[in-house]
């Protein structure tokens, strides 16, 4: 079973996070070639670091 985690500073639009977990997603299952079902995206909003301008 593919676990991909992504680590993304938070502030992105709900749905922004939604797009890019479906494209990890499509991605793995054509590059590994195994089905949808078994893949897991995990996405964790950190915060950014106190100073540090939004991107």
């Amino acid at each position: 079973m593919p676990l991909i985690e992504i680590s993304l500073a938070e502030g992105r639009e709900p749905e922004r996070v939604r797009s890019l977990m479906s494209e990890v997603h499509r991605a793995v299952r054509a590059g590994l070639e195994v089905p949808g079902e078994r893949i897991r995206v995990i996405v964790r909003e950190v915060r950014r670091p106190i100073g540090r301008p939004a991107m």
